[in-house]
């Protein structure tokens, strides 16, 4: 679970073991950040046009430049993206972007109100023998 506000980490920790059973998940680890995470971040033309007017390509051109990381840090800090073109300063927000979010095949991802969950989909022959179990002793 990928997370940073402390609330959601507090009450994750709090809940872990029941969160693990309920799931069906051997092991739950609470990160701040999912390193192999590829973010790719681009201006929404739609958006930056009417707003920016003729200043818009030079915008547009700024923002390619520089990395996703950087743009979504300030944003999920500040709220906002301050970039500056042609000696001017515009204000870039999260509806000016669109961003993409690719994780490798191996993980599936939802989101959840402060964050995200992966969940790693990789099968072993001891994971299939322990669900055939379950699903024998369900049965029973």
């Amino acid at each position: 679970m990928v997370t940073k506000d402390e609330k959601a980490k507090k009450g994750i920790e709090q809940f872990s073991e029941l969160i693990k059973k309920q799931t069906n998940v051997k092991t739950l680890t609470l990160v701040e950040e999912f390193k192999d995470l590829k973010l790719t971040v681009k201006a929404d033309y739609s958006k930056v046009g009417p707003e920016f007017g003729e200043k818009s390509a030079t915008i547009i051109a700024k923002l390619a430049m520089i990395s996703p990381e950087s743009i979504m840090s300030k944003i999920e800090t500040d709220g906002k993206y301050i970039l500056e073109a042609e000696g001017e300063n515009f204000e870039i927000q999260k509806k000016h972007l669109i961003i993409k979010r690719e994780c490798p095949d191996k993980y599936v991802e939802a989101e959840m109100r402060d964050g995200y969950i992966y969940m790693d989909k990789t099968r072993t022959e001891e994971l299939d023998n322990e669900g055939y179990a379950r699903e024998l002793m369900r049965r029973i």
